[in-house]
């Protein structure tokens, strides 16, 4: 046996096992300590960080139970720095003193990155408990109603149920496309190896991204005639096991009503179940097997996965969260979290470059680096506003794109017909590259605009990264 100081000695295994007992008793007692400990530790907590959340539930023989916390000012951070969506799932302790679960709270924040907004620890994945998460959000001040819901087709979905029948809270949930391909590859023995099964995944991703019905039902045809031995099969299960507002973009588009796709929708599950006709309602009712709360359409901001959550799960094995007894785990969680938000700044002041012509409620820099794909083919003067035409590659893909200078309440702003530049109210690629070309026309045309902040003045104006962590 070697030890820290260099020195040997022989040690039986009888004796090796004893030690081993002895050292993992130490470590429970001390684990009884820091648990007493936890109360006043997440009392302080919240003392010094007024606007952090702190749950702490005991259970019948007052021993710990579960527990909830958040970063301070987390519904402000999630509102004015994150994309409007949440990724929610759970991953396992590995700690011999806690058999639980670890559930990360994740958000996308507008530089592309992770921001974890809370974390709970609970006994089990279960239905109970993925409520006291929700319910414990609500309490921090996040809208859980107003925002997609991304996660696997677990627990949570029937705490959507509980929510809707017990309290009235009508969330709306979104399925990761990839859990819905491993059910796939597992119901219907789709081998990685076999070449079909990576042309299906694809497939099964252009269902999810289309933006009409009749997209859908094509990509739907293209797999029953790759496969005709079961494509029949593995059209139904996605058809009638899954509402297109849990995962289509045709589901949840505002500008798409669910009446001007309900008929050719049940036209072609009345093909694919050899009957003349079928009614929505019909459907609805004796076919429609998720029997989730539909929810309200949501945007779904370009998200189909909940990749960001499960490397939020990773991120906590890597930093021995998830190793750690959670009365250590809840400490190392808020210490790191801060130190990931401080880091964060330090990206965002290393990148100002370029200052916000309009101050919006999201950030995204990833504009500047797609810049280099796109061109400048014209400018030209439309209902009196200055506008360009962007040409912009993806692979062998050309798609224009319009940014015009307009005025909006007496103030010039610039703006393009692209989804980010609506999302985020920050300059996309197509904006930079406009910039890049005609920064002087840009800038004469903006010069009666209000003084504009630079990012990391806006980021601090938003949060203040120096939150205090109690020491242990």
């Amino acid at each position: 046996m070697l030890l820290n100081a260099g020195y040997t000695f022989p040690i039986n295994g009888n004796q090796f096992t004893r030690l081993k007992l002895y050292f993992r008793a130490l470590l429970r007692q001390d684990d009884s300590l820091r648990l007493l400990l936890l109360p006043s530790y997440l009392r302080r907590y919240v003392e010094l960080n007024n606007t952090a959340s702190a749950v702490l539930q005991t259970d019948d023989m007052n021993c710990f139970y579960r527990a909830f916390v958040t970063i301070p000012d987390a519904a402000h951070v999630f509102k004015k720095l994150c994309i409007p969506a949440l990724f929610i799932d759970g991953t396992f302790s590995k700690t011999h003193s806690y058999g639980g679960v670890l559930i990360p709270i994740v958000a996308a924040d507008g530089s592309g990155g992770n921001i974890q907004i809370g974390i709970a620890w609970v006994p089990t994945e279960s239905v109970e408990h993925f409520v006291f998460v929700l319910l414990s959000l609500r309490a921090a001040g996040i809208d859980i109603e107003s925002i997609p819901i991304f996660t696997d087709r677990g627990h949570i979905l029937g705490a959507a149920k509980v929510l809707l029948d017990r309290y009235n809270i009508k969330i709306s949930i979104k399925y990761c496309l990839e859990h819905i391909n491993r059910n796939l590859a597992h119901i219907f023995d789709l081998k990685a190896s076999n070449p079909e099964t990576a042309t299906v995944r694809n497939l099964v991703g252009d269902m999810q991204n289309a933006r009409s019905v009749g997209s859908f039902i094509s990509a739907c045809e293209n797999i029953i005639n790759l496969r005709p031995e079961d494509g029949v099969d593995i059209v139904r299960y996605l058809v009638e096991g899954i509402h297109p507002r849990h995962w289509c973009v045709f589901g949840n588009l505002a500008s798409y009503p669910d009446s001007e796709w309900h008929e050719d929708y049940c036209t072609f599950y009345a093909g694919l179940i050899r009957r003349d006709s079928l009614s929505w309602n019909e459907f609805n009712t004796r076919h429609l097997k998720d029997e989730i709360p539909f929810g309200i359409k949501m945007p779904l901001y370009g998200f189909c996965r909940t990749n960001r959550v499960e490397s939020a799960c990773s991120w906590l094995a890597h930093h021995n969260i998830r190793s750690s007894p959670p009365a250590v785990a809840i400490s190392m969680w808020l210490q790191v979290a801060k130190e990931t938000i401080e880091r964060y700044f330090e990206v965002v002041e290393r990148t100002d470059g370029v200052s916000l012509l309009s101050v919006g409620a999201r950030l995204f820099r990833d504009g500047k680096e797609k810049s280099s794909r796109c061109t400048k083919s014209r400018t030209y003067i439309y209902d009196n506003d200055f506008c360009a035409s962007i040409n912009s590659r993806q692979g062998a893909t050309t798609t224009e794109h319009i940014v015009k200078v307009a005025q909006h309440n007496g103030q010039p702003v610039i703006k393009c017909c692209c989804f980010y530049s609506d999302m985020y109210a920050y300059p996309c690629a197509h904006v930079h590259c406009l910039l890049q070309h005609d920064y002087e026309l840009v800038r004469r045309l903006c010069r009666n605009a209000t003084e504009s902040l630079s990012h990391s003045q806006y980021v601090r104006s938003l949060l203040n990264p120096s939150w205090a962590v109690p020491f242990v």
